[in-house]
């Protein structure tokens, strides 16, 4: 094969390996022009290693590491991404080929021409534009890869160790590869059986992990709100007898009794005016926001809901959405329990929807320096006494990082806010 041949032949290479990588993001085929400069580039360095005639191993960590750190600065994506998508479009690149190659032995036996490698070329590219045409597919795909994400590289790197060793077969004894070509075919098969098996019980462990996590957050949620419910009845069942053992007197009054009465309908009233909630049209956020709010009332805290009568869809998980709510409200209530009798002691939530966009926006009474703000969202950074806390807003900003938020925290007069922002979703958090 001329110089010319392989470089062509590595040009159509790279363009299909970007097209698988676009399943993961669009980044990469966003720009034409920047995917075309970006093919040829990467054939010209392969292509020269092949001619100095590299030893084959270093060819391979040459070519490979070359491509992962090249796509990574060329596109602006993260190293570890770019680097599990690459192995992926890599490994999915050379088991077609491979199967191509296998039905070229089976229906026209012998060794493989020019033309026909640049006829297995143009249909590995024809099949990874037609992958990449089917956006229902495409966004199916990319949801499964956020969601489990370290399971789909751990397998993908395992495919590719088996697959690079076909490859240096491939290069280093083709005739002998020819020759076992179907007990390497089984030994192929079932290692991609294997590993498939493995990613499914890994995602299955995943999903496990996912409820275990969500029982968590409606666990305390939920206890939270019963002991309140709890404590309610207590109360009333408590007025009740006092009411019935004044009744039972002879010497107590109606006046009295109403008088009792009375009192327990304007402590009721008090209890009620510290409390400022709008329906969330959500039973668990309602809940949620309703124990904060009595925790907030019991320590001389208003907490007040301004949001809309519904809550909007956002893009998290329903657990997720609880999880940041109440790390959000628990480090504004953390934060007030400790300030002085004299001081304002004020919460303000909101969730909406804002020029295409859905959000949560908290604002508490803030007296701290205005240069402490920075450090809240750090690991490990905390406004409680106890060690074990510290990680409410950096797990918060986890979760929007997640799904590609806008997290934005700043003081403001004597408040500071806290405000995210996701672009609007059909998921399930309306549904909680």
């Amino acid at each position: 094969m001329t110089i010319w041949q392989s470089f062509m032949g590595t040009l159509m290479e790279n363009a299909t390996v970007l097209t698988l990588m676009s399943l993961f993001s669009p980044v990469y085929t966003k720009s034409k022009g920047r995917f075309i400069s970006a093919i040829i580039i990467s054939a010209v360095v392969v292509t020269f290693g092949e001619y100095i005639h590299l030893p084959i191993v270093i060819r391979f960590i040459v070519n490979y590491g070359f491509a992962a750190v090249f796509y990574s600065l060329f596109f602006h994506r993260k190293l570890q991404y770019t680097l599990f998508e690459f192995l992926f479009a890599i490994d999915v690149s050379i088991v077609i080929e491979f199967l191509l190659i296998v039905l070229q032995n089976f229906f026209w036996p012998g060794n493989l021409e020019v033309w026909q490698s640049f006829v297995h070329l143009g249909i590995l590219l024809g099949l990874s534009i037609v992958c990449t045409k089917f956006v229902r597919m495409v966004i199916s795909f990319q949801a499964f890869y956020e969601t489990y994400r370290q399971s789909f590289c751990l397998v993908t790197i395992s495919i590719f160790a088996v697959l690079l060793l076909e490859l240096f077969i491939w290069d280093t004894a083709r005739y002998s590869l020819y020759a076992n070509l179907g007990l390497i075919c089984l030994f192929i098969l079932m290692w991609l059986v294997l590993n498939f098996y493995l990613l499914k019980v890994l995602v299955t462990d995943e999903r496990k992990k996912t409820l275990v996590s969500a029982y968590e957050q409606y666990e305390e949620t939920t206890e939270t709100l019963l002991d309140c419910l709890y404590s309610d009845q207590h109360e009333y069942n408590r007025h009740l007898q006092t009411i019935l053992r004044m009744c039972e007197e002879n010497d107590t009054t109606k006046t009295e009794i109403m008088t009792y009465v009375m009192e327990m309908g304007q402590n009721e009233d008090k209890e009620k005016q510290q409390i400022f909630l709008c329906p969330a049209g959500s039973g668990l956020i309602n809940g949620l926001i309703y124990t904060k709010a009595k925790e907030a009332a019991d320590n001389n805290i208003k907490l007040i809901h301004l949001s809309e009568s519904k809550v909007p869809s956002f893009p998290c998980l329903n657990y997720e959405l609880i999880e940041l709510l109440g790390n959000l409200l628990d480090n504004a209530l953390e934060y007030l329990k400790k300030q002085p009798k004299n001081k304002a002691k004020e919460i303000y939530l909101d969730l909406g929807y804002d020029q295409g966009k859905v959000f949560i926006k908290v604002k508490n009474s803030y007296y701290a320096a205005t240069t402490e703000s920075e450090f809240w969202v750090k690991k490990g950074y905390t406004t409680k006494s106890s060690s074990k806390h510290g990680y409410g807003l950096y797990n918060v900003k986890q979760i929007v990082a997640k799904y590609k938020g806008d997290f934005n925290i700043f003081t403001e007069a004597l408040y500071i806010n806290i405000c995210i922002y996701f672009e609007n979703s059909n998921g399930k958090s309306d549904s909680i």
